[in-house]
């Protein structure tokens, strides 16, 4: 059986944004697309980092001490600082708050391998970016899920057409094939690929 590919599941219609993109600008942006993290890319669309909703709200230093970075919560703890962050955020810009090391997939690794990578770095997606390391998509959780959604049916049917016929050699019409504890009657033949 084939395996799923991140390519089969990816989003390929997926927002990016340039390093000097100004901080509301993000915001904007990222709200807009309905999305929690954008791929920032050079002016040949490769990936040098991404921000994330975590990002905007994260900071290296505190406002109060100093640092070149905002802390944006204090909007919430502390209004004293609204016009000093304000100010700050004028010139806050995407490659000043981006993740610059991009845990990333490749189009044609397997969903399972994508999954692995994705819970041994413990993000929520992956950039996928082709051989000259372009972004061409995004994979989220969501689309790692996505191969779970299929019937019983249509995983049957790959079995039959891609194991039993296409790969064993067999006559489907001699094995039974289940699903979830389901065992059917005999398969019925698959059609020879074209």
């Amino acid at each position: 059986m084939n395996a799923t590919r991140v390519e089969d599941v990816m989003s390929a219609k997926v927002v990016t944004v340039r390093g000097d993109m100004a901080f509301k600008d993000l915001v904007r942006t990222m709200h807009e697309a309905r999305v929690s993290a954008v791929p920032v890319v050079d002016e040949d669309g490769r990936l040098v980092g991404i921000v994330s909703e975590a990002d905007l709200l994260r900071s290296e230093d505190d406002v109060r001490h100093g640092g070149s970075k905002v802390v944006l919560l204090e909007w919430y703890v502390s209004p004293v600082y609204l016009t000093e962050i304000a100010e700050r955020m004028e010139h806050l810009r995407a490659r000043d708050i981006m993740t610059t090391e991009v845990v990333t997939a490749r189009p044609d690794a397997s969903v399972d391998e994508a999954i692995r990578v994705l819970l041994k770095a413990g993000v929520k997606r992956l950039p996928v970016i082709d051989a000259d390391g372009r972004v061409i998509g995004i994979v989220s959780r969501r689309d790692l899920l996505s191969p779970f959604l299929r019937s019983d049916e249509d995983v049957r049917d790959e079995v039959v057409g891609e194991v039993i016929h296409r790969t064993l050699w067999m006559d489907p019409a001699t094995i039974r094939v289940g699903i979830g504890g389901n065992v059917g009657a005999p398969a019925q033949a698959a059609e020879p690929a074209s």
